[in-house]
């Protein structure tokens, strides 16, 4: 595996990580996108555009960063894998809002190439 692969998979990796811990913290045990849905409901929106909305949040830290050289709060990178994963949740939420959704994957994470 190429060196530049074998980074982005890790990063990939640290993204599931950031993702299950935010999850336990913002989610439920019955739906890990509770607080994005609720958000959403509150304003009376698709849950997908009110991730969509946090995206922007992150876009407004990294278009800060570019002009400071400098985030205060979060690290460069910690928004980078945020606004990723923002993104990942939209396409999740988006599939799902619209019956496109695959349920051959397993809760454990198998993909149906690996089989279960």
């Amino acid at each position: 595996m190429h060196l530049t692969t074998a980074r982005f998979m890790k990063k990939l990796e640290q993204m599931k990580e950031l993702h299950l811990a935010k999850s336990a913290d913002y989610g439920t045990t019955e739906d890990p996108f509770a607080n994005i849905r609720n958000s959403a409901a509150h304003v009376d929106i698709e849950a997908w555009r009110g991730c969509l909305l946090r995206v922007q949040d992150k876009m407004q830290r990294l278009h800060s960063y570019c002009i400071h050289g400098k985030l205060t709060c979060e690290g460069v990178t910690d928004t980078f894998l945020d606004a990723a994963a923002y993104l990942l949740i939209c396409s999740v939420l988006h599939d799902e809002e619209n019956g496109d959704v695959d349920n051959s994957w397993s809760a454990s994470g198998s993909t149906p190439a690996q089989g279960k």
